[in-house]
């Protein structure tokens, strides 16, 4: 066997047995382009600097003597060989495995990089253009193969997706199968919020946060294996005011189910049957509980609920959940906590538990 493929299958094997890249094209082609490398290597370090150094010793040795020395030496040649070839593909591979190219789609501008805090380093932040306004959003993307489901996270009036999502949700966390979006709604009036209705100007393009909506989900379907069968929505305070009387109203067909805190739904009119998740705080001062105990009953009217509940969840702050069964099997669930407009850290887990029981068909 000659030394070039001596060299070319030591590189392979030791790569091999560390298990890295060997999946992937780039690596594969490194290998090839630095297996070709070797020749030169060892020209310059076995002809030049053994030869040369080992020559006055070996000039008055035994041949059975030289041949044990050079075969010594050109051993530790090939190991040395071996290790420089591997040094080399993995660090041009490194940099293609940490930042993945990014997958814009026709439509829509889309760049991708990496966040490198420790806490949230599953998370990744992901811009769309839309009417020529940046937006963006901070998203986990599962590392599992398949279909995944797809969860939007709606932050409140002032906030942010990245704030939002590892503060108030961490979904990613419940639901590691799912991609999981935190999306950053833009400045209306001094502070970062949602639409509110159907048909409002923001940043001079109509249904702006509609048309976002739209981009995202197109991204995620066509570029990440996204369910589109499988789409869920959660929103907070103004987050939840979009999902109910924008998302609802227009996108309802794309919706799965949806869980709203510390909202309300504006009419029923024109909507469809969508499984729904209230979520109020009994003494919250934004929005009364009174008013949220209002808007569960209309949207149970709504998707024909049984009058009475049953348990569904308990825990903390006196959480209580609230199941009610459909005769169209599309169920709701209020959900009430003591406690003011920001619900506490037990309910995102519960969440997380009425998606997946949707997911699997498995709550009526």
């Amino acid at each position: 066997m000659g030394t070039g493929t001596k060299v070319a299958n030591a590189a392979r094997n030791l790569l091999h047995n560390k298990n890295l890249l060997m999946g992937t094209s780039s690596f594969k082609s490194k290998v090839h382009k630095y297996a070709r490398m070797q020749s030169f290597i060892l020209g310059k370090i076995s002809g030049f600097r053994i030869f040369k150094s080992s020559k006055k010793a070996l000039k008055f040795a035994q041949p059975a003597v030289k041949m044990r020395f050079e075969k010594k030496r050109t051993g530790g040649i090939y190991q040395f060989a071996v290790i420089a070839i591997a040094a080399l593909i993995f660090s041009s591979c490194q940099k293609e495995v940490n930042n993945p190219a990014p997958a814009p789609s026709a439509d829509v501008t889309s760049i991708e990089s990496t966040d490198t805090s420790a806490a949230t380093a599953s998370l990744k932040t992901m811009y769309w253009t839309v009417g020529g306004v940046q937006r963006q959003a901070t998203v986990y993307i599962p590392s599992t193969t398949g279909y995944h489901p797809i969860v939007f996270g709606f932050h409140g009036a002032g906030g942010s997706g990245a704030g939002f999502g590892p503060k108030y949700c961490y979904f990613e966390k419940n639901w590691p199968g799912a991609i999981v979006v935190y999306p950053t709604g833009l400045t209306i009036s001094g502070e970062r919020r949602w639409q509110r209705n159907v048909g409002q100007t923001i940043s001079g393009v109509v249904d702006m946060d509609l048309k976002f909506f739209d981009a995202m989900l197109s991204t995620f379907v066509n570029k990440y294996h996204g369910n589109s069968n499988q789409v869920f929505c959660h929103g907070w305070s103004s987050g939840g005011e979009f999902i109910y009387n924008v998302l609802w109203a227009k996108r309802g067909g794309k919706l799965k189910g949806i869980s709203v805190a510390g909202a309300t739904l504006n009419t029923t009119s024109g909507k469809s049957y969508l499984k729904a998740m209230q979520i109020a705080g009994t003494k919250d001062p934004v929005i009364s509980f009174t008013r949220q105990q209002s808007t569960s009953q209309s949207i149970r009217t709504l998707d024909k609920c049984a009058k009475t509940g049953t348990t569904w969840a308990t825990g903390p702050y006196a959480t209580v959940a609230t199941h009610f069964s459909s005769s169209v099997s599309n169920p709701v669930v209020f959900l009430k906590y003591d406690g003011n407009h920001t619900y506490p850290t037990n309910v995102p887990p519960l969440i997380v538990k009425f998606f997946k029981q949707i997911a699997s068909n498995s709550i009526h």
